[in-house]
């Protein structure tokens, strides 16, 4: 079996209006040392077509097909197939920068990191933001990276270089049964083996971010994500055996993750009696209500409180985005 340097991996669902732009790209950056993988999860477009007319012009391109199971399936069959020393994910709707793959493949030559962390763009209604995590350029110590990424709840794959040979051996994955937070469950259990990190302040992927956004899909599902989440941070946290401040780290982004969704779930529609039962009946969610806030205020208070301020929130946030 032929060792890349590089496997591009692609989740593919009716992607027919975008797919053809990344494509493109890595078309005319590709070489024998780079594979693309593209997933097709169920497609009902012309994207798995579209997706076949690039393997005729170029060998670094393979498609797969599979029933329809959802981006973590898409990415773990990725996975799964790779030969590359490094592994990049690339959603089929974003863009890259005309020097992506040398970029990255430099990268990984001059570093031999275990995990290289990227700034990158977001792009909606036309309007570029340059997106900085917070972290100069430079090589870090795994540990202190860890509370770096326990500050975020949202923590996505493309803006970062995986070394394949940690994923295979270990069988990390993503989580198939969570709709949100699939993508830093992935980073947390990878980051358990991971002894070399480098963070490089160049911005060479930019993140599409549709019309509709990530606000109106969040639902009480959502929420039992977020929940099973917490206890996977709490887990990383002890098996890596961080300092005490990584729980607090922890709990303060949580929290702001929590009264934010529970203010746009109710917003899109989701039932009050239904979010108050998944606040309820969750431990992790009482106990961080119980860090957060002062114990004279009852638990049927604290909920109005932040259900009431945040469903305000997410009102406004609709009507911005119409």
């Amino acid at each position: 079996m032929e060792e890349k340097n590089l496997s591009i991996i692609i989740p593919v669902y009716n992607a027919e209006k975008y797919i053809k732009n990344i494509l493109h790209k890595l078309d005319k950056q590709i070489t024998d040392k780079i594979e693309v993988l593209l997933i097709d999860d169920g497609s009902k477009d012309k994207s798995l077509e579209i997706c076949e007319s690039y393997v005729n012009s170029s060998n670094g391109f393979k498609v797969f097909h599979q029933q329809n199971s959802g981006a973590s399936a898409a990415r773990n069959r990725g996975i799964e197939l790779a030969k590359g020393r490094y592994i990049v994910f690339i959603d089929s709707d974003d863009d890259i920068a005309d020097d992506y793959i040398k970029t990255v493949c430099d990268l990984c030559d001059d570093t031999n990191a275990d995990i290289i962390q990227l700034d990158s763009y977001m792009v909606k209604n036309g309007y570029e933001q340059y997106i900085n995590l917070g972290l100069e350029e430079g090589a870090y110590d795994a540990d202190e990276y860890c509370k770096f990424v326990l500050k975020q709840t949202t923590n996505p794959p493309w803006n970062k270089i995986y070394k394949d040979e940690i994923i295979k051996k270990n069988k990390i994955c993503f989580d198939v049964n969570m709709v949100m937070g699939e993508d830093i469950s992935f980073t947390l259990e990878f980051l358990r083996y991971v002894s070399s990190v480098y963070v490089c302040n160049c911005a060479i992927y930019k993140y599409m971010q549709n019309s509709d956004g990530l606000c109106s899909n969040v639902t009480e599902e959502y929420l039992s994500d977020l929940n099973v989440l917490y206890g996977k941070m709490e887990n990383f946290i002890r098996n890596k055996k961080l300092e005490v401040d990584a729980y607090k780290i922890m709990n303060e982004s949580m929290l702001r993750s929590i009264f934010r969704a529970v203010g746009l779930a109710i917003g899109n529609g989701s039932s009050r009696v239904v979010i108050k039962k998944i606040i309820k009946e969750s431990n992790n969610f009482q106990n961080l209500l119980k860090y957060h806030y002062n114990k004279k205020i009852d638990n049927v208070r604290k909920y109005m409180l932040i259900t009431s301020f945040y469903t305000l929130i997410a009102r406004l946030v609709k009507y911005k985005n119409k």
